[in-house]
């Protein structure tokens, strides 16, 4: 086997275990009470039926089975077969370890050798394709015996195969069986039940007189060979052959003697331990646990753990654990125990949900009749008092157990509640019952008792705990808050209104500092100064806790949703009054001993008078002794299986040496635990590269790529739920420097690179020179032609930019012009209609004398000014749509800034004040009217919105000799300085995004120079602008 396993860290243990076979379970327990895992297809494996099974040294689990050869780490089946491998044929019968670790396989097509990963039928062994192997062995000289189903036996030594058949007088019979012992002998069982001896070449046929229906198995153990066979167990001791009285009349397929004389039997019908001490024969089969009653082999790893192949269910095995169960597989009634009480020494009373009672006395079930009849109804809790007493509380009622003076409590007897769910005695010697219903039962005597309940100041009458805190008070868990009944009978009550996670509770522990309560949320502690909780996030290991017991040395024992939860009080509390701290909490599950992780809900758990624990489970009520318990053998196989350099594989046998040039490296890691092999964990380092430690996933390998050459170390370590031990695994890998990666070849790198920089910077010098004179030439003369250009390009510019001016202002004012016509002539005939009819109405009120009523005249005038004003905006429209017609024509600049104004006026309305100054009647200009209105609408428009809520806008015109100053004030916000110089260029805007186009004042100064007239500007930020316009006069 190719493979590097730790055996540097663990000597000590390791050489213990190598040349042991004892199996570590102990024997006062009933078989079923062991830790028995198994697995079949459903976890990996390709067939159920197995042939034989055994452990490697460096701890693989192999199996022998009719789909292929599986090796098995704890985790994962490894299935060697035609199709994955070059093994012979996927019919593997017998198997057999050789002196060195190599892996012997009989076939149907005879044996094979699997080493270094690969499968090999030895020289002198190509004859034997055609036999089926029956029985096989390595001797401890390194021969190998094997045995066909055609009758023969046949001995491979030296590369040389010699046929034993005739030798030992076996055609007409088939050795089914063979074992070596501690002074060379061999002896050979067969199917006819002859028993052979070998020994210095000698043949001893010491067959028994009887017939035993075939020779099975064998075991040698203090000189004493136990033979098993069709008809039962033999021994064959000082020449003596007799049937031992463990097991008589049975087939027996396999046989293991432990080191306590304890007789492990495989068999068709189950499995078999037989104890010389009290020759007790207990079974484990299909009933009571076994995945299948038959048996084909049997082996005892390393660990102490008994593994059996089974024909029909894959394989299981058997640990011991520090918790023992005890469930139906034991004698119970039913597999849900509800409660556990203490009658005598080593008597328990156990309690099913159906109220009938089982009697547990030194080790053994049986049913228990009370001396009462107690209904067929739920059992919620047992408890004996100091006067021996059993207080059984049921949901038909209370029943006091006590010889000829039992009684019953039932309402039909006058008592509050038939739901009775807990019974407790205090100090003073009076029993306190708990009820569903009706709150708290008091007895002072079984005939005298009072109630305690809501009326009487309890938080709810539903009861799920009671005890006594160290000062006296009861301390009661309801489903309705905690509450704390004091010695002079007052009651206080804490619920979620109070700062709990939960009112509802199933249990509470009280100490000098807190009271712990359990519930849905975990672990809260409640005192008058906090409260604290404790859950999954926090370490607790799971949200559910249904109950809290306290041992005898410290520790808090809580039975979760799934698992039992341990915790040390003294650090508890520590916790609780230090959030740095982290809690250390313990989990016990399956692995330990229980057959069901999962503890049974609103039940109470039960501390005996030596002190063990008792937790009612899904499946049974378990015990555990705090002083005692353990966690399972714990120190796996770590296993480095392959290591490949871009996937080639490596020699890694006592180094690793790595080609330069790797890109990636890979390295493949196990390690073999068959206890809590489901929650082993692992993590990685590569030193000197790694700083910090890598914890595995599943995929169990470590990925490095681009690694520099050197030499490293690989160091591997396993671990429980995120600890670690401290047991390492570490391999050294070198890896190979290319030759451009050594010292040499750096250094000469280096001159290199130095002298061709110096011929570069020689040769880039020189060029320079050259390029330098030529770009000086060149400059000029391109300096030269671009400024030409640049005059050049400058008045396209400006042609672009007039004739862009052009076609925008031509397409506004025509679509302007065709807007303005259609409105005028829209307007205007209804005007007219509405003057015509303002004169008629008119007339006719005058003809009729109605005039003289003094509304009439208001109502007209105003119809009239309305006419008048809308006239005055449609005649507005004619005259700025004239900028569609190029012509310049006599304007009077008054005129146009009114016309304006009234286009405007639906912005002024009375939030803008406008104040107009005409130094002058009439200010007469020559241009074209309309592009002379586009300009005061422009600047007039831009005032208006600069101008935020209400403000002022100041017109004023003067008329000079030969020019018409006019200047527009607005009290807006005004433009900043850095702004003024490019307002008047194209696409500049201060507006916010999609809110201007920037060309208005463009356009505006484009207007004003085409009419030989002057636009600037004067602003001051934050008080306000001023237009000044220069137009030459007439």
């Amino acid at each position: 086997m190719n493979f590097k396993w730790l055996t540097f860290v663990l000597v000590y243990s390791y050489s213990f275990i190598l040349i042991s076979q004892d199996v570590h379970l102990d024997i006062t327990k009933n078989p079923s009470q062991y830790v028995l895992r198994s697995w079949s297809t459903e976890e990996g494996m390709a067939s159920e039926s197995t042939n034989e099974i055994l452990q490697s040294d460096d701890g693989y689990i192999w199996i022998a089975t009719y789909a292929g050869l599986h090796r098995f780490d704890g985790k994962d089946f490894t299935v060697f077969n035609t199709s994955n491998s070059n093994i012979p044929t996927p019919t593997i019968l017998r198997l057999a370890t050789g002196i060195n670790g190599e892996i012997w396989i009989g076939t149907q097509h005879g044996p094979a050798v699997f080493n270094s990963g690969n499968f090999k039928v030895p020289t002198g062994l190509e004859s034997t394709s055609d036999m089926s192997v029956e029985q096989m062995m390595i001797t401890s000289t390194g021969d190998l015996w094997f045995s066909t189903r055609s009758n023969r036996l046949l001995q491979y030594k030296n590369e040389h195969l010699e046929d034993r058949t005739l030798q030992f007088d076996l055609t007409e019979s088939t050795v089914l069986s063979m074992i070596e012992t501690e002074n060379g002998d061999i002896f050979f069982g067969t199917d006819d039940s002859r028993l052979l001896q070998y020994s210095n070449d000698n043949i001893t046929d010491i067959t028994p007189e009887i017939n035993v229906n075939g020779i099975n198995d064998f075991f040698y153990v203090d000189k004493q060979l136990y033979i098993a066979t069709g008809i039962g167990l033999y021994t064959w001791s000082d020449q003596t052959f007799k049937s031992h009285p463990s097991f008589s009349g049975r087939a027996v397929n396999s046989v293991h003697v432990d080191q306590n004389n304890v007789i492990w039997l495989g068999t068709m019908n189950g499995l078999f331990r037989w104890n010389p001490d009290n020759t007790r024969l207990d079974s484990l089969t299909e009933d009571n646990g076994m995945p299948n009653n038959i048996v084909r082999d049997m082996l005892v790893d390393k660990r102490g753990n008994l593994w059996v192949a089974t024909y029909r269910n894959g394989i299981f095995f058997l640990s011991d654990g520090s918790i023992v169960s005890y469930s139906t597989e034991e004698g119970t009634s039913t597999p849900i125990i509800s409660s556990v009480t203490q009658i005598g020494n080593n008597e328990y009373l156990l309690g099913n949900e159906n109220s009938v009672l089982n009697l547990l006395k030194d080790e053994k079930i049986s049913i228990w009749t009370p001396p009462i009849h107690i209904p067929n109804a739920r059992l919620k809790h047992l408890f004996t008092d100091s006067k021996k007493r059993i207080w059984v509380s049921t949901y038909a009622g209370l029943f006091v157990l006590d010889g000829d003076n039992s009684r019953s409590f039932t309402v039909n007897d006058g008592f509050p509640d038939n739901y009775i769910r807990v019974a407790f005695e205090d100090s003073k010697g009076h029993v306190w019952v708990g009820t569903k219903n009706a709150g708290l039962i008091r007895f002072t005597s079984l005939d005298e008792w009072n109630t305690i309940n809501i009326e009487d100041g309890l938080s709810s009458n539903y009861i799920m705990s009671l005890e006594e805190s160290q000062d006296g008070r009861i301390i009661v868990g309801t489903i309705g808050g905690l509450n704390i009944i004091d010695t002079d009978g007052t009651i206080e009550y804490i619920t979620i209104e109070d700062g709990l996670p939960a009112s509802f509770m199933f249990s509470t522990f009280s100490t000098e500092n807190f009271i712990w309560l359990t519930s849905n949320d975990g672990l809260t502690g409640y005192s008058k100064d906090k409260i604290v909780n404790f859950d999954q996030e926090d370490g607790l290991g799971f949200d559910i806790v249904y109950d809290i017991i306290a041992d005898d040395f410290g520790n808090l024992w809580l039975p979760s949703e799934n698992s039992i939860l341990s915790i040390n009080l003294e650090e508890l509390e520590k916790a609780a009054n230090d959030s740095s701290i982290t809690l250390n909490v313990k989990q016990y599950d399956k692995s330990y001993g229980m057959k069901n992780s999962h503890c049974l809900g609103a039940s109470l758990s039960f501390k005996d008078s030596e002190g063990m624990v008792w937790i009612p489970t899904l499946d049974g009520i378990v015990s555990l002794d705090p002083a005692k318990i353990n966690a399972p053998i714990f120190e796996p196989y770590m296993i480095i299986e392959s290591i490949s350099a871009d996937n080639n594989q490596l020699d890694y046998e006592n180094e690793t040496i790595v080609p330069a040039g790797t890109d990636r490296l890979l390295i493949d890691f196990t390690a073999i635990s068959y206890v809590q092999s489901d929650r082993l964990q692992f993590r990685y380092r590569l030193d000197p590269f790694d700083k910090e430690w890598i914890t595995a996933t599943r995929e169990r390998n470590g990925i490095y790529t681009n690694l520099p050459p050197g030499s490293y170390e690989f160091l591997l370590q396993t671990g429980v739920d995120g600890k670690y031990s401290d047991s390492m695994l570490a391999e050294e890998i070198i890896i190979k420097a290319a030759w451009w990666q050594t010292t040499w070849a750096r250094i000469l790198m280096g001159i290199a690179i130095i002298a061709l920089a110096l011929l570069v910077y020689w040769l880039r010098l020189r060029a320079l020179t050259s390029r330098n004179i030529w770009l000086e030439t060149t400059v000029s003369d391109r300096t030269k032609e671009l400024e030409q250009q640049k005059k050049e390009l400058n008045e396209v510019i400006e042609q672009l930019r007039s004739v862009q001016e052009q076609m925008v202002q031509s397409d506004k004012m025509a679509s302007l012009g065709v807007l303005s016509a259609g409105v005028a002539h829209e307007i205007n005939n209804p005007l007219n209609f509405i003057q015509g009819g303002v004169e008629g109405l008119e007339q006719t009120l005058t003809h009729n004398g109605h005039l003289n009523n003094e509304d009439y005249p208001l109502l007209i005038s105003a119809i009239k000014e309305g006419v008048s004003r809308a006239s005055k905006i449609v005649s507005s429209l004619n005259e700025f749509s004239h900028s569609a017609d190029d012509r310049n024509e006599p304007c009077e600049v008054h005129h146009i800034i009114e016309n304006c104004l009234t286009m405007l006026q639906y912005r002024i309305k009375n939030e803008i004040e406008v104040v107009r100054h005409y130094e002058n009647d009439h200010a007469m200009i020559m241009a074209n009217s309309g592009k002379i209105h586009q300009v005061f609408l422009n600047i007039i428009t831009n005032a208006l919105q600069s101008i935020d809520g209400s403000g002022r806008i100041k017109i004023h015109t003067r008329v000079g000799k030969s020019q018409v100053l006019i200047d527009i004030t607005d009290s807006g916000q005004g433009i900043k300085p850095e702004d003024l110089p490019k307002i008047t260029e194209p696409f500049f805007s201060t507006k916010e995004p999609g809110k201007g186009t920037g060309l208005g004042l463009s356009i505006t100064y484009a207007i004003i120079t085409e009419h030989h007239g002057q636009l600037t500007y004067s602003s001051e930020w934050g008080k306000g602008t001023t237009a000044r316009i220069l137009l030459p006069r007439i």
